[in-house]
């Protein structure tokens, strides 16, 4: 029995001792733990132009110091079953990037002790114009190391708080188009002029235009239409579908032929909501004939006076 006992005895020390040196502390048993508090932060009611101050802690959970720790926030997208979607920095408008709302009120990369807890102060910033509804984004904390890579930072760990804002108030569409603006460029006989259109967006909620929808249309004598312009992408600026609170320009220059002594009408039109610009008419008009023609007169007339005063001296 004694033996017995001895033998059990020595086969527990074995295992422990082969157990405690699978088991001893490493570097990687000691990497730091990065914790935060909240785990998601929320706003409801927010107003327009309205700013909020909120706080994080982020703290170190483990023995090991945390050399540098990063932040950078970030957009979501909702899908219809209720997850969210993180979106890329180059795939977010900035008018609806609710990152873009958030800054943090101390500089980064900073370094944790170990078990040492900061608080991170937040500003929130809601732009004067902005659409209501629900927004998500996030913040995320990150410490550097090499394992991943994501907005340009490579990081070990990362921990994200969700932050949800609810913007009130009523959705409004009030689209106005001005009347265009009309320059002449080119030399007296050229048919070429300078355009610029404005559409201002007088509410609170963007309007996605639909492809052949936007346009500028010249009509000329007998109110023919004589040039038809269409605003895409390609033809004046990137997202031009996209028309946000405020304002969008449009320039661009326009050639085609004209009558002398004719007028011609610039109007834009949104065909989707029929709206309609007030016209913006110019008259073409040779100034060089008239003012030739009335050289020549003045120098007809200075001849018979020349002429008669001949002939009153005989």
């Amino acid at each position: 029995m004694r033996i017995l006992m001895k033998a059990i005895k020595a086969i527990a020390a074995l295992v422990l001792l082969v157990g405690g040196f699978f088991f001893l502390p490493t570097a990687g048993g000691k990497a730091a733990a990065l914790g935060v508090s909240p785990t998601i932060v929320t706003f409801n009611n927010l107003a327009p132009g309205e700013a909020k101050e909120f706080t994080i802690k982020v703290y170190n959970s483990k023995e090991a110091p945390i050399q540098a720790v990063d932040c950078y926030s970030l957009d979501y997208a909702r899908t219809a079953e209720g997850r969210l979607l993180d979106l890329p920095k180059e795939e977010v408008n900035p008018y609806y990037s609710l990152s873009s709302w958030i800054t943090p009120q101390m500089s980064f990369p900073v370094s944790l002790a170990p078990y040492q807890a900061v608080d991170v102060p937040f500003r929130l910033v809601v732009p004067k114009e902005v659409e209501p509804g629900e927004k998500w984004g996030g913040i995320a904390f990150v410490t550097r190391g090499s394992n991943q890579q994501k907005e340009g930072v490579s990081f070990a760990e990362e921990i994200v708080v969700q932050v949800h804002a609810f913007v009130g108030g009523e959705p409004v569409l009030d689209l106005f188009l001005e009347a265009p603006k009309v320059d002449k460029v080119g030399g007296l006989f050229s048919g070429k002029y300078r355009y610029t259109v404005m559409v201002r967006n007088r509410g609170n909620v963007h309007y996605l235009v639909p492809e052949h929808a936007l346009f500028l249309r010249i009509y000329g004598p007998n109110d023919r239409l004589v040039r038809e312009i269409e605003f895409t992408p390609t033809l004046v600026l990137p997202q031009v579908e996209d028309l946000l609170p405020g304002e969008r320009v449009f320039v661009g220059e326009v050639d085609f032929p004209v009558r002398q002594f004719a007028s011609y009408r610039f109007v834009c039109e949104l065909t989707p909501l029929s709206l309609v610009s007030p016209p913006t008419t110019i008259h073409i008009i040779p100034w060089w004939g008239i003012f030739f023609a009335v050289g020549l007169i003045l120098l007809l007339l200075l001849f018979v006076m020349v002429f008669r005063k001949r002939r009153a001296k005989k």
